[in-house]
């Protein structure tokens, strides 16, 4: 289960950061991508969490 938290904290992370991407690069290419970067910036935790438990979802069925 350890795995399962490096990996969320990664994914957490990363997409975070391609939501802050987007957030960097909406004066190019406009202002719809400053507010889905926040969105996503704001969901990454939730996308985070749902992508971990679908991966790791026969380990927390069996512990549960």
């Amino acid at each position: 289960m350890r795995r399962a938290v490096r990996d969320k904290l990664v994914l957490t992370f990363s997409i975070a950061a391609a939501g802050g991407a987007l957030v960097a690069m909406s004066p190019r290419l406009g202002r719809a991508y400053l507010f889905l970067g926040a969105a996503i910036m704001l969901a990454a935790p939730w996308i985070s969490y749902l992508i971990v438990l679908w991966l790791y979802r026969d380990e927390v069925l069996r512990e549960s």
